[in-house]
C-alpha cells in the first residue's frame, strides 16, 4: 500500500494507466566454442547472416529519444508522492 492511499485506490490508479502489450520471441541457438578462433568464426557467421545488425549501434545513437525517462512520474504525481 502507498502511504496515504488505500490499497483499492492504488489498484484503481494503476489500472487506469494505459497499457500496451508487446510480445518478444527470442530464438536461441547454442554453439560450442572451444577457443578464441571458434568465437571469432561464430561472430563472423552472425555478421554475415545479419548484415544490418552491425549498423544498429551507430544508427541508434543518432535517433531522438522516445518515451519518458520516468514512466511512473504521472502516477506518483497523482498520488502526490512527488
Amino acid at each position: 500500500m502507498v502511504q496515504g492511499h488505500s490499497d483499492s485506490e492504488f489498484r484503481r490508479l494503476i489500472a487506469e494507466q494505459p497499457r500496451t502489450k508487446t510480445d518478444l520471441l527470442v530464438l536461441i541457438t547454442p554453439r560450442v566454442l572451444h577457443d578464441q578462433r571458434d568465437a571469432r568464426a561464430s561472430t563472423e557467421d552472425l555478421r554475415e547472416q545479419l548484415p544490418s545488425a552491425a549498423r544498429v549501434p551507430e544508427e541508434s545513437t543518432n535517433l531522438p529519444s522516445t518515451g519518458s525517462p520516468d514512466p511512473m512520474l504521472n502516477l506518483r504525481r497523482r498520488l502526490r508522492l512527488q
